[in-house]
């Protein structure tokens, strides 16, 4: 989420986020707030993570995700975040990319079996959504949970590439030869 959107309390007990402004989120009324601990992560975040990205696939999914935040239209803001997904997980467009992409984020940031085997399943549906659009030009299928959950897989999976810390190839690899469950970079 943009910074610029935090807004303190005035009892200043944590933050709360009102999306006004030009950046309007197509989510009207959306508010959420942070305690003190998820502020001191999210200070901590500001302090040690540097963005722009360096590696440029995560640079790019970064993008897409922040450029999902400013656009008025659900369908757009979604391809945004598929395009960061795809950013990330497609090694130089080879393969079928509803796999690849469903599995690898299942892999990424599932916590475990059910949970991976769970992304996977609802991966495939977004990624068939995101089809629709791209080839067909439906989009009113799109809704704002749709986004929502894909907005947060995208975090996610900036996330967890982030503090791997490997090359986009590297991090494929790894995601190539786990089963769901398995996390050995953690």
């Amino acid at each position: 989420m943009p910074d610029r959107y935090y807004i303190y309390d005035d009892d200043e007990s944590g933050i709360t986020a009102i999306k006004v402004g030009e950046g309007i989120s197509y989510i009207r009324g959306m508010v959420y707030s942070l305690g003190r601990t998820e502020l001191s992560n999210l200070t901590k975040f500001f302090r040690d993570v540097e963005i722009p990205f360096k590696e440029t696939s995560l640079r790019l999914a970064h993008d897409n995700f922040q450029v999902s935040y400013y656009i008025h239209q659900k369908h757009l803001s979604f391809l945004a975040l598929m395009m960061s997904l795809e950013g990330l997980f497609n090694p130089s467009g080879e393969g079928e990319l509803r796999y690849r992409i469903s599995r690898n984020t299942a892999v990424l940031i599932g916590k475990d079996k059910d949970d991976s085997e769970s992304i996977w399943k609802r991966m495939r549906k977004l990624y068939d959504i995101r089809c629709d659009i791209i080839h067909s030009g439906n989009f009113n299928d799109v809704n704002d949970n749709d986004v929502l959950e894909l907005r947060s897989y995208v975090r996610r999976s900036i996330k967890e590439f982030y503090k791997i810390g490997k090359s986009k190839t590297e991090i494929l690899d790894m995601l190539n030869s786990c089963g769901f469950g398995d996390k050995p970079w953690r």
